[in-house]
């Protein structure tokens, strides 16, 4: 009989068995497959074919998939007992203020309650122990149990027209994404800016501010995040909230800060500089048309702007310094039908957002209508889309209007703008417009900026003119101060930016606070002296000179 020793290919491990005796092959093979977990190693050393090295696949942008829902997005890790302490505060802390603390004179018991709602509101979506959507709905449901609000206006913030207007664009986003534009717009930026980290966010936050002055702040918001999404995929940098790089949350909050603070640069940028410009109109009699508000504002934002940028920067400062070679070098291919038809839907929506002052068509109207042609032609899957909705941050912005409705119908804004300015009587008047910017600020985080303008200058003009004040300067900078936002429930740049899961409540709220403070500093070092030495305002410089 002769052996036969058999060496299989397959394995690491090798069969050495000695088979005496004729044996069919296929057989044998069949035997050997079954006994391989029980095989010894093979003491041959086995001959592998070297295969010649292939170059590394080029990096290019990757198509993200749409928003991302922040109770999808990955969180810190979360112990049940951090949860139990942070509704035990919570709960604390509605208790006593709602019950404890007596009803200061001059509010109403409604303003007393609602003050403990919000409180209490604020404490949940800062800890972020609970769903942040669950939070909201919870604001008007209390407002309905404990008698603040009746139950239609409790839940009419919902369907706002400024709601429905950020749940359109918002939609708009998603939709850029799918078909490929906001990838084309994140290459462009950075084939023109170049790949230097600092020089690229740096001019994109300036990018941010002054397209805001022309677009709706929202618009730039939901433009650029879907963009950047592609960026930080290219990057490998998901979204993971509270755990992103800081390339990642730096872009995704200083885009929003940003625009929120471009938009009070012109008449046409939010819908709260008409309303300044009406409220001082009304009071005094002073009217400012569209161009000698543009001479104040529009060279201002642009200081502001650095102080966002510089804020953001040492905030969280990028791991990188160059951007890959790879977002600039990608080739594109030309345009398809469905890019075509969703880019000329987009420019003729902002045609129509843009000449609003001569149709008066409401920006929510517009902006449900431009959705139509785009589903029923098909350019996008409607389930895809919807699927990629961020439902329960919308639920946030929602309850963030219906606040700032309950602090005007209770009268608890205006208790809150008596009790804070007058502090500040016989004061240097710089000294009380920062106080006026800071109170504008403190109100916007709570509720929305053009709400925040048309409850605080009703209270503010008349006081600055019993201070000696000039009303104009109150009123046409208020519009600036009111988007120094500092929680993400303050604007709809904010939630879209927070809708995608790239920074946490308590991220934001590290910059918003300290970008907050520079930003007024800046301001009122800017209406002090800019005003002046152009002759926009009869004042002296620096309340000096």
């Amino acid at each position: 009989m002769i052996g036969h020793a058999y060496k299989p290919l397959f394995s690491r491990k090798a069969i050495s068995t000695c088979i005496f005796g004729a044996v069919d092959f296929g057989a044998f093979v069949k035997k050997t497959k079954k006994k391989r977990k029980s095989s010894m190693e093979d003491k041959e050393p086995k001959k592998t074919e070297v295969k010649p090295e292939e170059p590394p696949p080029k990096e290019t942008l990757k198509e993200p998939k749409g928003l991302i829902d922040p109770m999808k997005a990955v969180k810190p890790g979360e112990s049940k007992t951090s949860i139990a302490i942070g509704l035990a505060i919570a709960i604390a802390a509605f208790i006593t203020v709602a019950f404890i603390i007596p009803t200061p004179e001059g509010l109403t018991r409604e303003g007393h309650l609602l003050f403990a709602i919000i409180v209490t509101a604020i404490i949940l979506w800062v800890a972020e122990v609970i769903p942040i959507g669950i939070t909201a709905i919870f604001i008007p449901a209390a407002m309905i149990v404990f008698g603040v609000q009746a139950h239609w206006p409790a839940w009419s913030g919902f369907a706002a027209p400024a709601v429905m207007f950020v749940y359109c664009i918002i939609m708009f986003g998603v939709i850029l994404n799918q078909v490929g534009l906001a990838k084309r717009l994140i290459l462009g930026i950075v084939g023109v800016v170049g790949t230097n980290v600092k020089k690229f966010t740096f001019l994109l936050c300036l990018a941010c501010t002054y397209l805001a002055t022309i677009l709706h702040d929202a618009t730039i918001a939901i433009l650029f995040c879907s963009s950047f999404a592609g960026l930080l995929s290219m990057l490998d940098m998901k979204p993971k909230m509270g755990k992103s790089s800081n390339l990642a949350k730096m872009l995704m909050v200083m885009v929003p800060l940003a625009a929120s603070v471009g938009g009070a640069g012109t008449m046409i940028g939010g819908g709260r500089n008409p309303v300044a410009v009406e409220i001082l109109y009304m009071v005094t009699g002073i009217h400012i048309d569209f161009l000698a508000y543009m001479l104040r504002n529009f060279p201002m934002v642009g200081v502001m702007a650095v102080g966002v940028w510089f804020v953001c920067w040492n905030i969280f400062r990028p791991e990188i310094k160059e951007l890959p070679a790879g977002a600039v070098s990608e080739k594109l291919a030309p345009m398809g039908r469905d890019e075509k038809g969703v880019l000329i839907t987009f420019l003729c929506a902002f045609g129509v957002w843009l000449t609003t002052p001569l149709h008066g068509i409401h920006l929510s109207a517009t902006a449900a209508l431009a959705l139509v042609p785009i589903f029923l032609l098909r350019m996008v899957d409607p389930k895809e889309t919807f699927r990629a909705f961020p439902w329960e941050a919308m639920w946030v912005f929602g309850a963030g209007v219906t606040m700032g409705l309950a602090m005007l119908h209770t009268g608890a804004g205006e208790w809150l703008a008596m009790q804070f300015m007058p502090l500040f009587e016989g004061m240097p008047w710089p000294i009380v417009f920062w106080a006026s910017s800071l109170f504008s600020s403190m109100l916007s985080s709570i509720m929305s900026n053009t709400a925040a303008t048309a409850l605080i200058l009703p209270v503010t003009v008349p006081l600055a003119e019993g201070l000696g004040i000039s009303p104009s300067a109150i009123a046409i900078a208020s519009p600036i101060a009111t988007g120094f936002v500092m929680l993400v429930i303050g604007a709809p740049p904010m939630i879209i930016a927070y809708s995608f899961g790239y920074f946490s409540q308590v991220d934001f709220i590290k910059v918003g606070i300290v970008s907050s403070f520079v930003a007024q500093i800046l301001l009122t070092l800017m209406v002090s002296t800019y005003w002046p030495l152009v002759g926009i305002e009869d004042m002296p410089i620096l309340g000096i000179w």
